[in-house]
């Protein structure tokens, strides 16, 4: 009767030690974090402080700048000339007599402007100063002063300004093609710093798991000793609930190292030194979203629109190379309004002199004859082409393949994470029948531990799954126009 009694009793004990193993199963309380940091945050404070980002988004700008240089060509110039001339007489010249001598000094303010025809427009305004010594009565000075217009259009070569154009049509594509590198290079960087900052999150939630998964399996070992005590259990399930005990503080331990290396990646990409406060970033979880809309080719990224603008460039190149094997035929007139000449003699002047309007046309020819050598830079120039459209196109067909791989992972993971979640709650259930059945002894731990293993690889594969679906989001950003699409809000 004695041991009636004390297993009667003992019996009570073990079922309030089995009501709190349930209760500390079921509901583990997650430990608080400590700051909090959203992801919007966390971007603009890399895109603040990033080293590279600045220096990327300089050189971009810089880039866009230099886009000017393309037109300097076509640019009002200011152009002022001095000019002094000295001219001896020879021979007798009409009423020059013999060895006289001209001397003078020529200055001259113009504009000269070149439009995107080929067509180059001078105005120049200009005044001379002349004395003319051997000749008495021309000896004193006088000034000469005149306005001029003239005209210059390329008829063959550069014809209606197609080298021109091409010249500028290349250094704009140069330089477009560097800002768009240069922005391609900012949105991997703030990629890499959203990846980063989901895989830091992984790695907290993941510790989260651990730390309750060891702190139930921790209960497990605790109510087995009692039992073990009392004789009710074998030395096999005592053995079980610690090794399981064990593993879960390895695992716990490499969980900690991986997430101090990857904190310590992600506060330097902030540049911040805040390594040892907890930090309460965004959950992992999100709501299964359907996938918007993308076309099959990836027409905004800025790396393939680098690519096909150097085409661009490849291709004005080879237009620039071919008109250089070409002469040159220009159509050239100048017109010089009427000029006076005043003469000074002691404190009066006169009219010395009085020109009628003036008109000039013809044609300039200009023949290369380099031949040789302009004919190897046209060959050149065009398989240089050819080259660039082979490259445009491997790296068109290269991105269409990982836009439909991007894809198809994504429809993958949003397969798995509805049979995921469909399978967690069924561990649940299935956990929770047989804490049932241990409560009424109808169980082993074993077969508890078991179930809890099962059920803490499944939520961990479930945070991976979220994780892999939040990265594979950010990375498909990068075939959108602008990473402020709606694809920034999944």
């Amino acid at each position: 009767m004695g041991l009636g009694f004390l297993k009667k009793k003992n019996t009570k004990k073990l079922k309030f030690a089995r009501w709190g193993v349930s209760l500390g199963f079921i509901v583990a309380p997650l430990q608080a974090p400590v700051s909090g940091l959203s992801l919007s945050e966390y971007l603009e404070q890399v895109e603040s402080q990033s080293r590279q980002l600045l220096q990327a988004e300089e050189s971009r700008m810089a880039a866009l700048e230099r886009r000017s240089e393309a037109d300097r060509v076509f640019a009002p110039r200011l152009v002022a000339t001095g000019r002094y001339f000295y001219e001896k007489e020879s021979g007798q010249s009409g009423f020059r007599p013999q060895g006289s001598v001209t001397r003078g000094f020529e200055q001259s303010v113009g504009l000269e402007k070149k439009w995107s025809s080929g067509t180059l427009t001078r105005f120049r305004a200009a005044s001379s100063r002349k004395r003319m010594e051997g000749f008495p009565s021309l000896d004193d000075p006088f000034w000469n002063n005149f306005v001029e217009l003239g005209l210059e259009q390329p008829i063959l070569g550069n014809r209606l300004g197609l080298r021109d154009r091409a010249l500028r049509r290349r250094g704009r594509a140069v330089q477009e093609a560097e800002a768009l590198r240069q922005s391609f290079q900012s949105r991997l960087l703030m990629l890499q710093a959203e990846q980063l900052y989901w895989a830091l999150a992984l790695a907290q939630e993941r510790l989260d798991k651990i730390r309750e998964s060891l702190q139930r399996t921790r209960a497990i070992l605790d109510w087995n000793k009692r039992r073990f005590d009392l004789n009710l259990i074998d030395r096999g399930d005592l053995y079980q609930s610690e090794a399981a005990v064990l593993q879960l503080k390895q695992n716990l331990e490499s969980a900690e190292r991986l997430q101090r290396d990857i904190r310590r990646e992600f506060e330097e990409f902030r540049r911040s030194n805040e390594f040892e406060s907890e930090l309460e970033l965004e959950t992992l979880s999100l709501k299964v979203p359907d996938l918007p809309t993308v076309g099959e080719w990836p027409q905004f990224r800025e790396d393939l629109q680098a690519v096909q603008t150097l085409s661009r460039a490849a291709e004005a190149e080879k237009e620039i190379s071919r008109s250089a094997t070409h002469p040159d035929l220009f159509l050239f007139g100048n017109f010089r309004s009427a000029s006076f000449g005043s003469r000074f003699s002691g404190s009066q002047s006169q009219v010395f002199e009085l020109k009628h309007p003036s008109y000039e046309f013809g044609l300039q020819f200009q023949l290369p004859l380099d031949f040789g050598n302009l004919a190897r830079l046209r060959s050149a120039a065009d398989r240089d082409y050819f080259v660039q459209r082979q490259e445009e196109a491997r790296v068109e067909e290269g991105l269409h393949r990982e836009l439909v791989g991007l894809k198809d992972r994504l429809d993958e993971l949003l397969a798995k994470l509805k049979v995921q979640e469909d399978l967690i709650e069924i561990q649940r259930k299935k956990l929770a029948h047989e804490d049932s059945r241990f409560r009424q002894g109808r169980s082993t731990s074993f077969q508890i531990l078991t179930f809890e293993e099962d059920l803490s690889n499944a939520e961990l594969q479930l945070l991976e799954f979220y994780a892999d679906l939040r990265m594979s989001l950010a990375e498909l950003r990068l075939f959108s126009e602008d990473s402020g699409s709606s694809l920034a809000n999944y």
